[in-house]
């Protein structure tokens, strides 16, 4: 199962948590984690039913199209009224210079919800992932992160700068807005060239500028929010409700007023610091990590011995590059973990093979690995299970 470290690599978690979490940027440019190719975002975008005006953007000159520009009335899948994309709309704004956004994908296909589980569970933060699809070399403007970002390139190539920002600690709030919106940038702590399986961090409150340096450029700009005071604050407000203290008027005399004040402060802080205060952190800790667990409605396909396979996509080839190990199909390529290029290599090189022969030629490999294997070769269909 992908973890933390393979997303991390060569640094690893530990060391990145301890010196770059929240302090500053880092560029990891030697592997990555398996990521869709052009075929599996293409499926992606093709789920029509899943896009509206919200959850798509088309960008030109770095500020959103009018949706009545690329939007039609439809009705969603909760048969409430919607403003759906229209393809063919969308495809001419992109031949004109414009940007494609495909907002919270972080779920929507099985590498990048690996991805996602990986980072909610290492970093206890709630990972959304937005898809960047530029045809041509644009830039985009100063971006100030709000959250925790991390850039992944899945095709192309694009340039970024990091800057720090001038305002600390930034959240999405009205009265922050015009600082937010329009950011100042101070010094320059990071430039780095991206290709694709790289990750960009960047720190939250840090000022992300991006130029795609290649036509046919995506990127996936995963968001990762983290508990805050904010947070901390909203979920004892919701505890505080059963104190009468707290339910009770506040004085309309000024002396008394002064006196209840400083008995609520007092009551605030032993809410913050008791038994409350570990209730709230743990309704935190809870809401910020999400049940990502599969449906398994084919349960007995890994899971005995007997389960047979077949080779499902044709021209494949396990290749070596600068940057990996790559799976590669007529369709494009797909990064492969480090250290599995052996046992993709012995499973793409066979007609059909069964569960129990994959474990024979590889009787030292965790059987927890392979299934995991099995299942995300059969997830981007190259491999399918023979009925």
């Amino acid at each position: 199962m992908l973890g933390l470290d393979d997303i991390l690599a060569p640094l690893g978690a530990a060391t990145f948590l301890g010196d770059h979490l929240g302090r500053r940027p880092a560029h990891f440019a030697e592997r990555a984690p398996p990521l869709p190719g052009w075929s599996e975002l293409a499926e992606l975008l093709n789920m029509s039913t899943l896009w509206s005006a919200e959850t798509f953007a088309v960008l030109r000159d770095g500020t959103p199209v009018p949706i009545d520009e690329y939007c039609e009335a439809a009705t969603d899948r909760d048969l409430q009224p919607v403003q759906r994309p229209v393809a063919a709309r969308v495809l001419a704004l992109q031949d004109a210079g414009a940007v494609l956004v495909a907002k919270q994908i972080e779920t929507l296909a099985p590498a990048l919800k690996q991805i996602t589980i990986a980072l909610e569970a290492g970093l206890g933060a709630h990972a959304t992932a937005d898809l960047y699809v530029h045809g041509t070399p644009s830039a985009l403007p100063p971006l100030m992160a709000l959250t925790d970002l991390l850039v992944i390139p899945i095709a192309g190539a694009l340039s970024a700068e990091i800057d720090a920002g001038t305002l600390e600690h930034p959240v999405a709030h009205p009265r922050l807005a015009k600082d937010t919106a329009t950011p100042v940038r101070g010094a320059r702590l990071l430039d780095a060239a991206l290709l694709p399986g790289h990750r960009l961090y960047v720190p939250r409150g840090n000022v992300l500028t991006r130029r795609t340096t290649a036509t046919d450029t995506s990127y996936l700009l995963f968001a990762l929010q983290r508990p805050i005071g904010l947070d901390l604050l909203q979920a004892l407000v919701d505890i505080a409700v059963d104190d009468p203290l707290v339910r009770a008027d506040l004085p309309a005399d000024p002396a008394a007023r002064d006196a209840h004040r400083a008995a609520l402060a007092q009551r605030f802080a032993e809410l913050a610091s008791g038994s409350p205060g570990v209730a709230a952190q743990a309704q935190l800790d809870q809401r910020f990590q999400r049940d990502l667990s599969p449906y398994a409605l084919n349960a007995g396909m890994v899971a005995g011995n007997t389960a047979r396979f077949r080779r499902n996509a044709t021209q494949l080839q396990v290749v070596e590059t600068t940057t990996g190990w790559l799976l590669r199909a007529a369709r494009g390529a797909v990064p492969i973990p480090a250290g599995r290029e052996t046992q993709v290599a012995w499973i793409v090189a066979r007609p059909e093979f069964t569960r129990a022969e994959l474990a024979a030629a590889f009787p030292d490999a965790d059987a927890a690995l392979l299934d995991g294997l099995v299942r995300d070769l059969a997830a981007m269909k190259v491999i399918a299970t023979v009925v």
